[in-house]
């Protein structure tokens, strides 16, 4: 089965981005987006990232990779373009626990509420 011209943008898009990060420069999405040809009302939104296919993508990136770059951070020259790299990539993967956590206070007070 033929990936959709949408899949396919998005994952030039996703490649594109990783490329930034793997070269160590600061991953900017919205760039990408525009040289794929997304209007930009879809920049500004940063639609790409809030696809499934997009989540997909995210998902087969390595952390290791991310690990990785931070360790950079810690031993080498130009420590803040890495860890903001690092720091996007996090993000974009939805590894920051901040909105599980509050999720989980928010179901534990209502089954509190409830009982």
């Amino acid at each position: 089965m033929r990936a959709s011209a949408s899949k396919l943008r998005i994952k030039k898009v996703h490649d594109r981005v990783m490329e930034q990060v793997s070269s160590g420069q600061q991953p900017n999405v919205s760039q990408a987006m525009r040289e794929m040809g997304y209007s930009e009302t879809s920049v500004r939104a940063q639609k790409v990232t809030k696809s499934l296919t997009w989540q997909e993508l995210m998902g087969e990136v390595d952390d290791s990779l991310i690990v990785g770059q931070v360790y950079k951070v810690l031993m080498g020259q130009d420590a803040r373009a890495t860890l903001q790299a690092a720091d996007m990539l996090l993000k974009l993967k939805d590894r920051y626990p901040a909105n599980k956590i509050k999720a989980g206070v928010l179901d534990e007070r209502n089954n509190v509420l409830v009982d």
